[in-house]
């Protein structure tokens, strides 16, 4: 076979195998979304699933961000007057899971 030909079938194979990853990767996802709690999806449709650090879920400030609709200095004023509890973890905030349920009222 010639190289060109060899190159165009390696990229058509390379092309249908990334096709058939992305289809398999939505089917996960719409999977998943059917299983979520639909407190688990942020009011602007994002996704938000919890880190697990030694048997605790926690957010990121992103995901607290997205779920409150808010933007860093409002979590930064709550954490300051003690209305939102969060931990340092490897220099970076995490908020727990379980308390950002319970002031949604989930």
């Amino acid at each position: 076979m010639s190289t060109k030909l060899e190159e165009m079938l390696e990229a058509e194979i390379e092309s249908r195998v990334q096709v058939r990853v992305a289809e398999i990767l939505a089917e996960k996802d719409a999977k998943e979304k059917k299983e979520l709690n639909p407190s688990d999806i942020a009011p602007n449709g994002k996704l938000i699933t919890p880190l697990l650090f030694c048997g605790k879920k926690y957010l990121t400030r992103d995901q607290v961000e997205d779920l409150f609709g808010v933007k860093y200095p409002a979590l930064w004023k709550w954490r300051k007057k003690g209305r939102l509890g969060y931990r340092k973890l490897g220099g970076k905030i995490y908020f727990d899971y379980d308390e950002i349920k319970s002031l949604m009222g989930c």
